[in-house]
């Protein structure tokens, strides 16, 4: 509706703000689309786990490098909550401020969107807290 709307303004008028709201809107529809359709995927492994992103970017992380999983329920607009699967991770330092702000608020520096998950996010904390304390016992007897 938006996208119509701004691409209305644009045609009606010629107004060039109306054609970056046009393109806004049209960036917006292409993200929601590749987020639908090549969502991130969590790969969770005996050592490590990865997140492979709709581009095919990865980012791993060792267990042995990780604190204790939580889960964070950030409060939205209209009562609704968004999960995030918080830990901290080592060598990893948040360097903008509000990656700084959200690692306060969550309590460790690193942080997840765990919502689109197959798994509830305290599943998800719980298995990994799982492979996490095998990890850590494996290295130890090693």
């Amino acid at each position: 509706m938006l996208l119509g709307v701004a691409l209305f303004v644009a045609v009606a008028k010629g107004s060039v703000v109306g054609w970056i709201g046009t393109a806004l809107c049209g960036y917006m529809l292409v993200a929601l689309l590749i987020g639908r359709l090549r969502p991130t995927i969590l790969v969770i492994g005996p050592d490590r786990m990865d997140l492979i992103g709709p581009f095919g970017g990865r980012r791993s992380f060792a267990y042995l490098c990780c604190g204790r999983f939580k889960v964070w329920e950030q409060p939205l607009p209209g009562g609704n909550l968004a999960f995030w699967l918080t830990f901290d991770y080592s060598g990893h330092r948040p360097v903008r401020w509000w990656q700084r702000t959200n690692s306060k608020w969550a309590g460790a520096n690193t942080q997840l969107r765990a919502d689109g998950f197959e798994l509830s996010s305290y599943a998800i904390a719980k298995l990994l807290n799982s492979y996490r304390a095998a990890a850590l016992s494996k290295s130890e007897g090693a």
